[in-house]
């Protein structure tokens, strides 16, 4: 409310009322008669409560939550330069005064004005503006981002002249908000004609009425305010308060003295001297510039207004360069906020180009060392992070962040946002470790200074579930999330913005869970929250909320529905946006599991060529995982491309972020990943070793998942006590990480399974497959654990069974909408395996193993190690048959394939190997079966322990041979060692006696071909007792009897000659 300047006598508390009167009033009168009238607003200058109204000490405030006009009452000062010093005391003892009065309860819990606060500010002078205003902003307390704490905090007193020179100095031109600077000046010209004219128009009642018929409000609203000027504003009555009692009783109730008004307006006067003249201490210690005002583009985001937000910053924009030139400071805040405006409709490139203007104009103006300069840059950095240029943001966040804290201090709103962006920068380049310990950090000062509730200390714990979740301690992302939930739901109810922000985040938590019906519930109600806010689809929120359900329908295998929000999410991001290139990199991996690899090649060069010349720096896990789609895409005629592809970019990561870096270990997998389906587990294992070494000490997701695929290794390779411990190890930091029931640990449980059943503790094995198929939610693993009861089931001899878990598998491999891939091709051939077992072999079932083979040539390559295993299992059947000419064909067939790599396939090369002397042994080509015996036993010895069961069947295997070839003694010491072993460590176990018995008769039947019959009649008691003592089969049994019979008689016999 512009007013003459008042007396010194007026202006001072408690004065008596002079004449002449005088239009000069303080503002609690005007809100006396505000709310006389049942008026919550007074609209000199008329502006919808939806925006941030500035920056305060402790945050933004945020008038959007304060669900009443914003007053603005205006007290216009004439300094004089003789007088400057006493009249500026004055000007703040009044104001001070009427801050304090704004405290008290009565005043704050008026239905009207509740809660009320106030904050002052300067505004900057210009064409047609002589005078300087000083509004005073009164609006009810926020739940976001107020000054509660401040004006009535215990550790800040009431408005010391530090926080009084910040409240006037940062938010300076926040008036231009609300009227055009033209407007203004021109309002203000008008104001300063009616009082020069000295009549009846000049009185502040005319002058108030002038500005309210002009104001853009309805006829009603102004016939009532008009009744209120004239009605109670009239200059007898409108002054300061008359009575001293009545000043000093305001002031008491609002636990204020005579003494505390006096000394602030003292020490004011040392750092405020005059209009727009703070003293340089008080501006580097504040972190403010004159020009330090409000960030509203959020409110702007969740209004969808948008697009008529950067309308109106480029009409001001351009009005003030044709004023004031284009380097003028004025242009500064306009510049940052149009940049912060264009970022949040993903167009960095020119958001980049503004603020980095307005960084320069501030650092023309203030220095680099300005507290203002020093956030321009940071912000700058920030949107360069959003392109890309990690590098180029972390040298920037390096460099000022720690200047910043120096100026301002630790604990500074600002100093704490900057570290939050840092935070995400490092995450954005895989240092998640890094990224978690400065959220820790942040999140600790910022509940002490702003409190948990805060909007900036919930956002801060949301990134930081997001590095949690990025490592795979899921455990402690969730805590996280309970904590936000129990905090924070009721106080964001209804804000549509931050329930969006922790719908998604909950989302995408419960989806690396694996709790999809939670994910996909709190997906739908971001995109309710989204919707609601009515944000349109061209905005950074559309595209956020997209990923999230995006991910969800991934984890389903709802390849489609992922594919058209994916599609969406680039058309709303454009093609520069990194984020874009990252939809796009899923994309192609999409059209992958899709079958439509030429369209996935397409999609993935041309988001690699997007990224320029130097990928990995731009966006290293955009670039990571387009080099896999491609590697993927060559794995069925260019596995060595493939292979060479993936080593390639390892080493670039390695040269570019060294051995231990996130973006290196994820390089790893993905070639360790390749190696194992390749069955290349020799190279596996001497790849990741010297990895999980390093990742011991701090086990997260890729340590969990390293361990996984080592263990796989180790199994494979036939280490099968070093495979149990890894995954046990593995396990427990799974569990600690994200519970007993996440896929990981569930994962996990499968592979310790699989290694039981490898080393026959079929007990164990099958009390673990029993606990995970009850875990299973994920599909693919549920088929995998349908695979290995189907082997559980073959080793306990039950075949139908085995045969039943294979269609389960089967049926469960249908639900997948996804035909034809690697893993489909493996049910169909353990279905057809299982089948020739019970079934046997028929022209059907022939007919659907070609078929089968011959997919597998086209979906996986010619050479893959599991279409090797499917043509010789096939030809060992055809062995069994008797077609041993199409037994013979086949195994040439794999023999100019190239056959099985021992090195790098041991543990199929041995079986193949063994298979193929079976049917030459079949055959009677007795040299090669021998040979091929001594092949496989010397793979299985190297890879497998000597008690291994799949070395002592090959030595059993050769030993027959031997004997078939008459060459006892060799056969002999095979046998003992099989039965040694087998004495060893299987005659305890009631399992497997059997094996004991057979090893036993064996080496019995040798010794008689030596005429060694004392110890073969011996062997084949020892067997005869065994197999009664366990009820073994009475062909069994028939068998032992005759054996025994037959050598006792050649006993007898020998005795006879002799005699």
């Amino acid at each position: 409310m512009p007013t003459k300047r008042l007396t010194r006598a007026f202006r001072r508390p408690g004065a008596e009322l002079s004449p002449p009167a005088t239009e000069g009033a303080s503002l609690i009168d005007l809100l006396t008669a505000l709310q006389h009238y049942d008026v919550s607003f007074l609209p000199v200058v008329y502006q919808e409560g939806r925006e941030i109204i500035g920056q305060g000490l402790s945050g933004r405030i945020y008038q959007a939550a304060a669900d009443v006009r914003t007053v603005l009452a205006f007290k216009q000062g004439v300094p004089s330069k003789r007088e400057r010093d006493d009249e500026h005391g004055q000007d703040w003892y009044s104001l001070v005064t009427e801050i304090a009065v704004l405290q008290h309860p009565q005043i704050r819990g008026n239905h009207h004005v509740a809660n009320l606060l106030g904050v002052t500010f300067s505004i900057e002078s210009g064409p047609g503006l002589t005078r300087t205003a000083w509004p005073l902003l009164v609006s009810r307390k926020m739940t976001l981002g107020d000054l509660g704490s401040l004006l009535t905090g215990e550790q800040q007193g009431l408005l010391t002249s530090t926080v009084r020179s910040k409240l006037f100095t940062e938010v300076v031109e926040a008036v231009s908000r609300y009227q055009p600077h033209n407007e203004w000046a021109e309002a203000m010209q008008k104001l300063e004609q009616a009082k020069q004219a000295d009549t009846a128009n000049g009185t502040l009642g005319a002058r108030l009425i002038t500005i309210i018929s002009e104001a853009d409000i309805t006829a009603d609203l102004k016939r009532l305010l008009v009744s209120i000027v004239r009605g109670t504003i009239v200059a007898p009555r409108f002054g300061c308060i008359a009575d001293k009692a009545a000043k000093l009783q305001w002031l008491e109730k609002s636990n204020r003295s005579q003494a505390d008004v006096d000394e602030i307006v003292g020490q004011s006067r040392s750092d405020y001297q005059g209009i727009n003249q703070v003293s340089s201490r008080v501006l580097e210690e504040l972190s403010i510039g004159v020009l330090q005002t409000a960030d509203r583009p959020l409110e702007y985001q969740a209004s969808g207004r948008l697009k008529e937000a950067e309308a109106s910053l480029k009409n001001e924009i351009e009005a003030r360069s044709h004023i004031f030139g284009i380097h003028h400071i004025c242009l500064a805040r306009h510049e940052r906020e149009l940049a912060q405006v264009l970022r949040l409709q993903n167009r960095d490139e020119e958001a980049a180009g503004l603020q980095q203007r307005a960084a320069e104009i501030l650092s023309n103006q203030y220095g680099d060392k300005s507290p203002s300069s020093i956030m321009a840059r940071l912000n700058l950095a920030a949107i360069w992070a959003d392109q890309g240029l990690l590098q180029r943001a972390k040298d920037v966040q390096a460099k000022d962040i720690p200047l910043l804290s120096k100026i301002v201090g630790d604990a500074h709103p600002d100093v704490l946002a900057a570290m939050c962006q840092q935070a995400r920068t490092r995450a954005a380049s895989g240092d998640y470790r890094e990224a978690e310990r400065i959220f820790h950090d942040v999140i600790s000062q910022q509940t002490k200074v702003l409190g948990s509730e805060h909007p900036l200390t919930v956002k801060s714990r949301l990134s930081l579930v997001s590095a949690l979740r990025a490592q795979g301690h899921l455990t402690a992302a969730l805590e996280q999330m309970e904590i936000i939930e129990r905090e924070v739901m009721a106080v964001i109810e209804g804000d549509w913005l931050r329930t969006a922000d922790f719908r998604m985040c909950q989302a995408q938590l419960y989806t690396d869970m694996g709790f999809l019906d939670k994910a996909m519930k709190n997906a739908q109600a971001a995109c309710n929250a989204v919707e609601r806010l009515r944000v349109g689809d061209q905005n950074d929120l559309g595209a956020r909320e997209r990923w999230v359900r995006a991910g969800v329908h991934h984890a389903r295998h709802e390849w489609e529905e992922e594919e058209r929000l994916l599609r969406q999410i680039t058309a709303i991001l454009g093609n520069e946006s990194i984020e874009s290139k990252n939809a796009k990199s899923q994309l192609a991996w999409n059209l992958l599991w899709q079958g439509r690899d030429a369209d996935a090649v397409s999609v993935a060069e041309e988001t690699i060529k997007s990224l320029g010349p130097s990928p990995l720096e731009v966006a290293p896990y955009t670039y990571l995982s387009c080099t896999k789609a491609l590697a993927e895409s060559m794995l069925r005629s260019q596995r060595d491309l493939a292979e060479e592809r993936l080593t390639q970019l390892l080493q670039l990561c390695i040269e570019t972020y060294g051995d231990d870096h996130p973006v290196t270990v994820d390089s790893v997998q993905s070639l360790a990943e390749f190696l194992n389906h390749q069955r290349q587990y020799d190279k596996t294992q001497d790849l990741l070793e010297p990895v999980l070494s390093r990742l011991r000490h701090r086990p997260g997701r890729s340590a969990i998942q390293i361990a996984g695929r080592l263990a796989q290794a180790y199994r494979e390779r036939g280490f099968s006590d070093r495979a149990v411990q890894l995954c046990k190890e593995a396990l427990q930091w799974a569990v600690e990480a994200g519970g007993e029931n996440h896929a990981d640990a569930v994962a996990l449980r499968h592979l310790l399974a699989t290694c039981f059943l490898q080393m026959l503790r079929l007990s164990d094995a099958e009390e673990l497959l029993d606990l995970v198929a009850s875990q299973c939610s994920d599909t693919e693993l549920a088929i995998e654990v349908k695979l290995s009861l189907y082997r559980l089931r073959q080793l306990q001899g039950r075949e139908k069974e085995a045969l039943e878990q294979t269609q389960e598998a089967k049926s469960l491999d249908n639900c997948r909408s996804m035909p034809g891939d690697a893993l489909s091709l493996r049910v169909d051939g353990w279905v057809l395996r299982a089948r020739m077992k019970v079934e046997g072999l028929d022209a059907n079932l022939e007919r659907d193993i070609l078929e089968n083979i011959r997919a597998r040539g086209e979906i996986l390559s010619a050479r893959h190690p599991s279409r090797i295993s499917m043509i010789c299992d096939l030809a060992y059947e055809y062995g069994n048959l008797g077609r041993l000419h199409d037994a013979e064909r086949l195994f040439n067939e794999i023999e100019q394939l190239g056959g099985l790599d021992e090195n790098t396939q041991p543990s199929e090369c041995a079986t193949l190997l063994a298979k193929l002397a079976d049917v030459s042994y079949r055959r009677g080509e007795l040299e090669k079966a021998a040979g091929l015996e001594r092949r496989a036993l010397a793979i299985r010895e190297r890879i497998y322990s000597a008690e291994d069961n799949s070395v002592l069947v090959t030595k059993s295997n050769l030993a027959s041979t031997l004997t078939a070839m008459r060459v006892y003694p060799e056969a002999e010491t095979y046998l003992r060692d099989v039965l040694t072993a087998r004495e060893r460590s299987e005659r305890a176990d009631m399992r497997f006696i059997p094996r004991v018995v057979k090893a036993k008769a064996d080496l019995a039947g040798v010794l008689y071909f030596q005429n060694k019959f004392d110890e073969s009649v011996a062997l084949y008691s020892d067997a005869l007792q065994l197999t009664r003592s366990v009820g073994g089969s009475p062909e069994t049994i028939s068998n032992l009897e005759s054996s025994l019979q037959a050598v006792r008689s050649a006993q007898t016999v020998k005795g006879q000659f002799r005699a």
